[in-house]
C-alpha cells in the first residue's frame, strides 16, 4: 500500500527536478530529468530487489528516507554512479535533509555546502534565496 504523504514527498521532488528552470543547468539538467524519470519507475514499479525507495507514511522520515536512498545510489559505485551523479545525489540528499526545495539555485548552493559549513549554515539560517544574495554580493565585490 502507498501511503499519500510518501507519493507526496517524492513527487514534489519529481515535479521539482521536471522544471524548466532545473533542465536548463549546464551539466546537471539533463540528468535532473533521467533522476526524475528513475524516481518515478522506482515509485510506479517496485521491484522488492531492495533499491526501492522506503515509505512510512510521514512526511519527514519518508524526506530522510529519499535522502539517505539518494545517498546510497550515490555510492553504489562508478559502474552504476558516475562522479556526476554522485555529486548531484549527494546535493539533492543534502537539501532534502535540511528541508530545502530543489531548484538551480539550491542545487548549486547545496553543491558549495557539501564542502564548506558556512555556506551551509547560510543556507539553513537563512534560506536559499539570502545565501544565494549574499554569495553573490561577496563574489562581485571581490
Amino acid at each position: 500500500m502507498k501511503h499519500p504523504s510518501h507519493d507526496y514527498c517524492v513527487t514534489r521532488l519529481i515535479s521539482q527536478l521536471r522544471t524548466s528552470e532545473m533542465r536548463g543547468l549546464p551539466i546537471y539538467g539533463e540528468n535532473a530529468h533521467r533522476l526524475a524519470d528513475h524516481l518515478e519507475m522506482r515509485i510506479s514499479q517496485p521491484r522488492n530487489d531492495g533499491f526501492d525507495i522506503p515509505q512510512t507514511g510521514n512526511d519527514e522520515e519518508d524526506r530522510l528516507a529519499l535522502a539517505t536512498w539518494l545517498e546510497n545510489a550515490a555510492h553504489a559505485g562508478p559502474y552504476l554512479a558516475p562522479s556526476w551523479g554522485r555529486n548531484f545525489s549527494e546535493a539533492v540528499a543534502w537539501l532534502l535533509r535540511n528541508n530545502h526545495d530543489v531548484g538551480v539555485k539550491s542545487v548549486l548552493l547545496s553543491l558549495l555546502a557539501k564542502c564548506d559549513a558556512k555556506v551551509a549554515q547560510l543556507i539553513n539560517e537563512g534560506g536559499v534565496e539570502a545565501a544565494y544574495a549574499s554569495l553573490s554580493t561577496r563574489s562581485v565585490k571581490k
